[in-house]
């Protein structure tokens, strides 16, 4: 399968080399299986994605969400548990969807 740029070339590209776009063939062909989470590197430490620094509070969901990749938009409300006292005011806030517990 010949992959032909459609918009031109960019600075700093760097395509797919054939032995990538194989790679990405024979997986889709075998229906996207998922690896093993074992070979998973390890969760990075949370600070490293909050640019306001260490948080003085994380909140998690009560139950975990996956949205469905069927090409439709979804708009989603999250209730998250919050801790009833004392009150806070919030300065900044952030969410990371690819954060796992």
């Amino acid at each position: 399968m010949e992959v032909r740029a459609r918009y031109g070339e960019f600075i700093g590209q760097q395509p797919l080399t054939k032995a990538e776009i194989d790679t990405f063939e024979r997986w889709t062909e075998q229906e996207a299986p998922e690896g093993a989470l074992q070979d998973l590197p390890p969760v990075p430490p949370l600070e490293r994605f909050v640019a306001a620094g260490t948080p003085d509070l994380v909140l998690t969901s009560s139950q975990p969400y996956t949205l469905q990749a069927d090409g439709t938009d979804v708009f989603r409300v999250f209730v998250t548990p919050f801790p009833s006292a004392p009150a806070v005011m919030s300065k900044a806030w952030n969410s990371d969807p690819t954060i796992r517990a």
